[in-house]
């Protein structure tokens, strides 16, 4: 008797496997060497101004939200009672206050930025700008 040299179905069906897993493997590194990542960074300006700025100049608080959010520019002004409209009163609670319940204002403002996920990246050096940079 002659044993049967065609090869048993388990084999096939092993080797089809094999062929389909190596097709999907190579779609997939193909598919992930075309996709393009954005690895630039989103930048947010802060831009403070004046006392006697008017206040067409500002921001209002969806440019503010905007803002922290996508990156941009805002330009606002140290005013508690105008931070606390366009920033929300919880911008306050991220500024060291004294016994009388005071803060530097600015510095929770820019803490309140960071807290967002902004990175600081440069405050004004000379005195002559008022502008602060951050990232994300």
């Amino acid at each position: 008797m002659e044993e049967n040299s065609k090869p048993s179905l388990g084999f096939i069906k092993f080797v089809l496997i094999v062929i389909a897993v190596g097709v999907v493997y190579l779609c997939f590194t193909q598919f992930q060497g075309t996709q393009s990542f954005d690895s630039t960074p989103k930048i947010l300006i802060i831009d403070v101004l004046r006392d006697t700025v008017s206040e067409d100049s500002l921001s209002d608080s969806t440019q503010v939200s905007n803002a922290l959010e996508d990156g941009g520019m805002i330009q606002i002004k140290i005013d508690n009672d105008w931070l606390g409209n366009v920033f929300g009163s919880a911008y306050s609670y991220y500024g060291a206050s004294d016994s009388d319940g005071y803060h530097y204002t600015l510095g929770a403002v820019m803490n309140y930025v960071a807290s967002r996920g902004w990175t600081f990246v440069q405050a004004p050096s000379s005195g002559l700008s008022t502008t602060y940079y951050f990232e994300k």
